[in-house]
């Protein structure tokens, strides 16, 4: 990836937070999201610690994908524990807190 791709990809992260911060979340399904947080916040904070590795392999390749949706429906491929670990560190990054005891969405 060249420079102004990486570039162009860290401003599109950007503007997921921003987004998310105003209740739009472009890359996963409602659904999902109240899905994950049917779960006990400890151990989706557990899962989300085991499944670093996998996370971080997914969000690097959501980087070669052009749009918000081709993200969005990749990630929704991913299998639902990496989704609802995924989806826990997106609100941690929103909530600007790993250790925030109760995450209500």
């Amino acid at each position: 990836m060249s420079m102004e791709q990486t570039l162009h990809e860290i401003a599109k992260f950007h503007f997921i937070l921003s987004e998310g911060r105003k209740g739009n979340h472009l890359l996963f399904n409602p659904e999902t999201i109240r899905d994950a947080f049917t779960k006990n916040p400890e151990d989706l904070k557990k899962m989300f610690q085991e499944k670093l590795d996998e996370i971080n392999n997914a969000l690097n390749h959501t980087f070669q994908l052009s749009t918000f949706e081709e993200k969005r429906n990749y990630i929704s491929s991913l299998p639902a524990e990496i989704q609802h670990a995924m989806i826990f560190g997106y609100f941690q990054l929103l909530e600007g807190s790993e250790d925030q005891e109760k995450i209500i969405h």
